[in-house]
Formats: structure tokens, sequence, C-alpha cells
């Protein structure tokens, strides 16, 4: 997979995360994001980086969610 398709894919990943998360502001997701993908930096395979970095951004906001709803 080049660099092209992968950042295309993880923009695909930031939609499809907006669109279940619509009460978190597309700058937080975008900042999470580009947080877990930065992590992987390093990987020799890549294939499956945005696949990763999805399950990964989808755990670290559920979490969010419900830190924020057990405060309130």
């Amino acid at each position: 997979m080049g660099q092209v398709d992968e950042a295309a894919q993880i923009a695909e990943v930031m939609a499809r995360i907006a669109a279940t998360y619509p009460d978190i502001s597309s700058v937080d997701i975008e900042r999470v994001v580009q947080t877990v993908h930065t992590g992987f930096d390093d990987a020799k395979v890549r294939e499956f980086i945005p696949l990763l970095v999805e399950r990964k951004v989808r755990t670290v906001l559920a979490h969010r969610q419900t830190s924020l709803n057990w405060t309130t």
C-alpha cells in the first residue's frame, strides 16, 4: 500500500468516526486519529494500519464518553 492510499484510508476512518460520534468535534477526532496513527510510524507492514487505527480510536473515544458520562 502506498502512502497516498494509506492517507486516503485514514481520511475515511476519520469520516466514519465523525459519523459515529457527532458530539465530538472534528478537530478532536483528527487529533486522536493522528496521535494513534503516529504510533504506527515504525510498522513495516502497512496494509492493516488504517484498520488498527480505527479500532484503537474507537476504543479511546468510547472510553472517553464513558468517563464523561460517569462524571455528569
